[in-house]
């Protein structure tokens, strides 16, 4: 069975995660590197780095077993630092993603016939009416995951 393991800075995120079944949830600003948290480092078959962070683009190299995949989420500046030597000797495959392509017709499916439940993620809906106060929350990620607007 696969073990999750979820770092974040922010309190909320790592709450959600452990209530939605996570394996472990780990204060990356308190705690030591994610290479450490896994037992030494370099035991991860698949690696999501959704931060950008030169710091967490690191430790998802140290998780990172070798021959296993780093998928790139967070959206990274134009220059960025990342010890790639390791990407090398380690033989790992790093890719990158971005937006929505041929997997955007199977979520939206998924997600209509409640194969995968996305409500949790859900912190508050707004009228639009209440634009500045949505885009307020959203920005706040310590209170929000994701902010929506009810259209109806």
């Amino acid at each position: 069975m696969a073990e999750i393991i979820v770092t974040d800075v922010a309190r909320a995120p790592l709450e959600l995660a452990e209530s939605l079944g996570a394996n472990g949830a780990y204060d990356s600003s308190q705690s030591a590197a994610l290479g450490e948290l896994t037992n030494g480092g370099g035991e991860m078959d698949l690696t999501l780095e959704c931060s950008a962070q030169p710091a967490a683009i690191a430790d998802a190299i140290a998780a990172t077993g070798p021959c296993g995949t780093i998928v790139q989420v967070g959206m990274l500046g134009t220059e960025t630092t990342a010890p790639l030597t390791h990407v090398v000797t380690k033989e790992l495959n790093f890719r990158g993603t971005f937006r929505f392509d041929v997997e955007f017709p199977q979520a939206v499916r998924l997600i209509a016939e409640r194969h995968i439940d996305v409500r949790p993620l859900i912190s508050r809906r707004f009228p639009l009416a209440e634009a500045e106060a949505a885009f307020a929350m959203a920005q706040d990620h310590g209170r929000a995951m994701k902010v929506l607007f009810d259209l109806n």
